[in-house]
């Protein structure tokens, strides 16, 4: 099972890098544009996207963990949270783009939230 996910995971970081590229580039996609038509849908999308990619990351490293101190932190969250950063980070040197605490914020939630439901599915697995 973790191979699969392992192969999700990384497939579906690359989409991201994608639509990441094309935003920098300046191209519009028939993606950007549906995501222009819900309201929030930015917001919505950072949150379902970053939190969704932080699950399938913690299963595809099979939920390990560092410490900081008692504080278990998953590892596939850590990567994410740091690859949010530097792409947010990254939107700044781009002048057709702007950066939005607010995106920050959503995609925040967004791993947190999926990262307890990987908390959670830890321990049915381990069961």
């Amino acid at each position: 099972m973790y191979k699969y996910v392992a192969v999700f995971t990384l497939s579906f970081f690359l989409f991201i890098v994608w639509v990441s590229f094309m935003a920098n580039s300046g191209n519009d996609t028939a993606l950007f544009a549906m995501v222009r038509q819900i309201p929030y849908g930015d917001k919505i999308g950072h949150f379902a996207v970053f939190g969704l990619l932080t699950l399938a990351a913690n299963i595809s490293l099979k939920f390990k963990c560092v410490y900081l101190g008692p504080l278990p932190i998953y590892i596939g969250s850590l990567f994410v949270c740091f690859f949010v950063i530097v792409d947010e980070y990254g939107q700044s040197l781009y002048a057709i783009r702007n950066v939005e605490m607010l995106d920050l914020v959503a995609s925040g939630c967004g791993i947190l939230l999926f990262s307890f439901i990987a908390s959670r599915l830890a321990t049915k697995l381990a069961d």
